[in-house]
């Protein structure tokens, strides 16, 4: 996904909504149910931030269902990144850095390298739980988010990037 030339505001930060950004489809048998995390494998330039909004429900994580919602939001977005925080709904992609490592696994790097277990972040430490079911998804269930890239008076200059890895975790 890209967001594209967005030109900072020297006296504010500015935001930029992607919406529909992100959609997850699961279909399991395990009856332990599953988790899908999301987190930036290396952390944004300083003076910028992601958070999520979800399509469904008013917080994260969002119960799966059995069609995609997509976005209600029309014209103005969320509020921008404020007093640390992202608007009401909202969870910030935070930078993979602590979390359970199962099966020897190790945080992935990308571009995608052959992974080495499973590597579970969760919201106390870094990650964000974006959709889980306590039991079998027999068929498909679905979720879908915003995306909304902020971008403070002090965030530098030039191309930037980072990677959003999205993990299935089997309980």
């Amino acid at each position: 996904m890209d967001f594209g030339n967005i030109t900072p505001n020297l006296a504010a930060t500015v935001a930029c909504t992607y919406l529909n950004a992100v959609g997850v489809s699961v279909q399991t048998n395990d009856n332990n149910g599953f988790q899908v995390y999301e987190y930036l494998d290396a952390a944004l330039p300083a003076g910028t931030n992601l958070c999520a909004f979800p399509n469904t429900g008013a917080a994260f994580p969002m119960t799966p269902g059995a069609a995609i919602t997509q976005s209600a939001r029309v014209g103005v977005g969320p509020a921008v990144y404020a007093a640390g925080a992202c608007a009401a709904g909202g969870a910030e992609i935070k930078t993979a850095a602590g979390g359970t490592i199962h099966n020897a696994g190790v945080a992935p790097v990308q571009p995608a390298l052959t992974p080495a277990g499973e590597y579970v972040s969760n919201a106390a430490q870094s990650g964000t739980e974006i959709i889980g079911q306590a039991s079998a998804a027999g068929s498909a269930v679905l979720a879908g988010e915003d995306l909304q890239l902020n971008v403070g008076s002090a965030a530098v200059s030039g191309a930037q990037s980072s990677f959003v890895t999205l993990q299935f975790v089997a309980l």
